[in-house]
């Protein structure tokens, strides 16, 4: 096969430094999103062959894209829910204390599923918080033993 590629420029008002580094795609395959800088993301639109920055409230902490939603966890402990396709935030919450996601400290990540849930370590507490990915209702807090940090979700709704 033939591989082609296009360069899609930054979004206006880029810093020089600033990068997308991690890339995540959706289900359908035409949206990317990336972490891009401290306290943005980034989505890449395949079809429509653009670049648009997303700006966050706080400090990136980690990002899931499930459902045509891309879930953030901020610094602030703060989780945003962001429309995949207009890039508007459309729902927060805060989940978790306050941490540094440069320190050394385990840090709180997210997760999300299929099945309309999202899941949130919580290493400061010992806890995994699960909300519901639409409306971030909180539907169980689990206790665990350490710290937990990194999560995946599998499986899926029954059929």
């Amino acid at each position: 096969g033939v591989v082609t590629a296009t360069k899609l420029p930054y979004p206006p008002q880029t810093d020089p430094e600033q990068r997308a580094w991690g890339l995540k795609a959706d289900r359908s395959g035409r949206y990317l999103i990336g972490d891009f800088g401290s306290r943005a993301l980034v989505r890449i639109d395949r079809a429509a062959g653009t670049m648009t920055a997303l700006p966050l409230p706080a400090p990136l902490g980690s990002f899931a894209v499930a459902g045509g939603t891309i879930h953030t966890l901020t610094a602030d402990g703060g989780v945003h829910r962001i429309d995949l396709r207009t890039g508007e935030r459309t729902a927060s919450k805060r989940v978790t204390r306050r941490f540094d996601p440069e320190g050394e400290a385990p840090t709180p990540q997210i997760a999300a599923g299929s099945a309309g849930n999202i899941a949130i370590s919580d290493p400061a507490r010992g806890r995994i918080h699960v909300l519901r990915a639409r409306s971030l209702k909180r539907t169980a807090t689990i206790r665990v033993p350490g710290s937990p940090q990194r999560l995946i979700i599998v499986g899926g709704p029954a059929h």
